[in-house]
């Protein structure tokens, strides 16, 4: 039981949360606030949930804490006297830093915490790696974690990736692996006391969500935070993966220190580092020492951004004690994630590739590189506060032709004029219905239609998994009719 409510939050796991009250601040409709209000329930607080989305918006996630003593709901808006009153209050990843409610609490006297932080304080392992970046986060901590269960060992996953880890603290032990996920949301939030994972990694950096930020600067800051060493496991070794040839490597180097440095790429070795020798994933050591270990061409991932996310989820499971057999077994049996450069369907000589997760340009250019030349893209959305002119760029070098809808339509297309891009390759619509069968038109034989949106999806869709299942059912059914 906590003894002072109002103290620092502490290091170690409390026994129990009898006495505490826990306001759960946005509980999403995408299980962002289940995992703690189910954590603080089970364990005795007086837990309340605050989200302005109404029960009918909340439906699937308030079924899932039925079973459960929640306090109090205040849904369909916030209530000033919750933030006041609440001794903890677990601010859900997307409420912006800026929102009132969160000085209203600590007005109160409220700590505001968050889900990821609790657990890395609270997490057992000592075997813990940490996996942030623009792009390619997803797939470099689901590598990692299979490398590592193909190597024989316990390992959990978790975090931004779409699975809380909060609820399974019991259950994890000192000896297991832990990878988690994390957005610069959540990082953005994590203290300087709460201990790092042992391994880190950024698996890629551009610019974004801006609207979010509001600054590169304070985006920039809020990856970083997890790269500073805050680890007491006496005798571990402690690294950190970072991208070979981005701008910020020495930057991110001198913050990591005294962390081991493990560079990585999908288009060459880095000295010392893990990355690829033609179609071979290869590592080196310290000494120059080369070990070549898997053939890439056998792998269905494409393209360097995927390469360079395996050579990133190689270096973190080596160190968390992966061998090169599993490590090689995990690479060639990957599938990619849902939403995610995921093949749909082949049908009437065309491909078809879902990758809504796609939502800034440089992971839109990432496909276009994979798939291209012959390739028509879905683009469009809802803008995050960054430029479309490297889009326009990787449009300009790898697409047939570019099929265009949401808010942000009119903005990419300007870009794309700007650029040279044919005017007649361009098609531009309302809705990603209209959109796809525009693709269709703009496609040839042996083409692939790309959904790669370089944008967020709020404009049309709940979120960037709706859009992808619709595009999978357009898909089907245009290859039903082609039957």
């Amino acid at each position: 039981m906590i003894s002072d409510l109002r103290q620092p939050i502490p290091l170690e796991l409390p026994a129990d949360f009898r006495g505490l009250r826990v306001l759960i601040f946005g509980l999403g409709r995408f299980g962002g606030g289940l995992g703690s209000a189910r954590f603080f329930a089970e364990r005795g607080a007086q837990v309340t949930i605050t989200d302005r989305a109404t029960a009918k918006e909340l439906s699937s996630t308030l079924d899932q804490l039925s079973d459960l003593p929640i306090h109090a709901y205040q849904l369909g808006r916030h209530h000033e006297s919750d933030f006041v009153e609440a001794d903890w209050i677990v601010v859900n990843p997307a409420v912006p830093p800026k929102n009132p409610y969160l000085q209203t609490g600590i007005n109160g006297g409220a700590q505001l915490v968050t889900e990821m932080d609790l657990f890395l304080r609270w997490c057992a392992s000592e075997h813990v790696a940490g996996i942030t970046g623009t792009n390619g986060k997803s797939t470099t901590t689901e590598l990692t974690y299979r490398m590592l269960l193909a190597s024989g060992l316990t390992a959990h996953i978790g975090g931004n990736i779409g699975r809380s880890l909060l609820c399974e603290i019991d259950r994890i032990e000192p000896a297991h692996r832990v990878v988690v996920e994390l957005s610069s949301f959540q990082l953005d939030r994590l203290q300087p006391d709460t201990r790092r994972p042992r391994a880190v990694a950024i698996t890629h950096y551009a610019p974004n969500h801006l609207d979010w930020h509001e600054t590169e600067d304070a985006y920039l800051a809020a990856k970083e935070r997890l790269l500073p060493l805050c680890f007491d496991a006496e005798g571990v070794s402690t690294m950190v993966a970072l991208p070979a040839g981005q701008p910020h490597f020495d930057r991110w180097r001198a913050v990591s220190k005294p962390r081991r440095v493990v560079p990585f790429a999908g288009d060459l070795v880095p000295p010392g580092g893990c990355g690829f020798d033609g179609p071979w994933l290869t590592r080196t050591d310290s000494t120059g020492r080369v070990d070549s270990f898997v053939d890439f061409t056998a792998s269905p991932l494409k393209g360097v951004a995927s390469r360079a996310n395996a050579a990133c989820a190689a270096a973190l499971a080596f160190e968390l004690g992966a061998s090169v057999e599993a490590v090689s077994d995990a690479v060639l049996r990957y599938r990619a994630l849902p939403h995610r450069q995921e093949l749909v369907a082949r049908g009437d000589s065309l491909q078809f590739v879902n990758d809504s997760k796609a939502t800034t340009a440089d992971a839109t250019a990432s496909g276009l590189e994979a798939y291209g030349p012959n390739v028509v893209l879905l683009a469009g959305g809802s803008s995050k506060g960054t430029s479309f002119q490297a889009l326009a760029e990787a449009i300009h070098r790898h697409a047939r032709g570019v099929a265009l809808y949401g808010s942000t339509a009119d903005a990419i297309r300007e870009s794309l004029e700007r650029s040279g891009y044919d005017a007649d390759r361009i098609a531009c619509y309302e809705t990603l219905p209209e959109a796809f069968n525009a693709a269709i038109g703009l496609s040839q034989p042996g083409d692939t239609v790309l959904l790669s949106p370089a944008c967020a999806s709020f404009d049309q869709f709940t979120n960037y998994e709706e859009r992808g299942e619709l595009f999978r059912r357009l898909v089907h059914e245009w290859c039903a009719t082609r039957a």
